[in-house]
């Protein structure tokens, strides 16, 4: 049974703006406010809600952005797309309880490959994510389905998708190892798991540069994460 929301719903107001007089060449980028919340996984955990700035340069094929780190873009055609990113993973803070007193996770920056295909119809999407930090030396993986419509100048999309973690990602993170465990907190050991997700954002252009939006996801935590 599916048992919990582990992403909650996210709004974000990006100011988009065109740096054509910017001092470099084909240098261009956008900036703006994402508000980011969340209801919480564990016992114990608050909701919250804070601001977070978004930052983003491009220069050709290469991207820098606070929400995906550095991105190269080897191929963007008309249906193909297909890139690579250098980002870290923030693994999350643990509740400030005596359960999970003594664990912490530090942040993996990851090696990721993202690629997809346009059907017309529907596209594709995929991302492969493994640790190079040797943080949890695991792999996570992300496929789905989407579809985008324009409505005037509003762009509604959604997506159904499935996320997988490897069983060194998914213990690193979820799990209790054999030196952390106490009278509290049992040993626990997790295989791979696979946990669908939904997403729904909504885009609408003010003008030429400035967009709202928002966007929620919900990923469903696989039973052997949940229990």
């Amino acid at each position: 049974m599916l048992k919990h929301l582990a992403t909650g719903a996210l709004a974000f107001v990006p100011i988009m703006l065109s740096a054509q007089d910017a001092a470099e060449p084909g240098l261009d980028g956008y900036y703006g406010l994402a508000f980011v919340g969340g209801t919480p996984i564990y016992e114990g955990e608050n909701a919250e809600l804070l601001p977070a700035p978004f930052l983003a340069v491009n220069w050709g094929r290469w991207t820098v952005n606070t929400a995906k780190g550095i991105e190269y873009t080897a191929l963007d055609s008309d249906t193909s797309t297909l890139s690579f990113g250098l980002i870290a993973n923030k693994l999350g803070a643990l509740p400030d309880t005596a359960l999970f007193d003594g664990l912490d996770r530090e942040t993996a920056i990851e090696l990721a490959i993202y690629t997809g295909y346009d059907f017309r119809s529907f596209d594709i999407a995929a991302q492969l994510s493994h640790d190079i930090s040797s943080v949890h030396g695991g792999y996570s993986a992300e496929v789905s389905v989407g579809k985008a419509i324009l409505l005037g100048p509003v762009i509604v999309e959604g997506r159904l998708g499935t996320r997988y973690l490897d069983a060194n990602l998914g213990a690193y993170q979820f799990g209790v190892k054999e030196n952390q465990a106490t009278d509290l907190r049992p040993v626990y050991d997790l295989e791979g798991s696979w946990s669908p997700t939904i997403d729904l954002s909504v885009m609408y252009a003010l003008n030429d540069k400035i967009m709202l939006g928002g966007f929620a996801r919900h990923e469903f935590i696989s039973d052997e994460i949940a229990d």
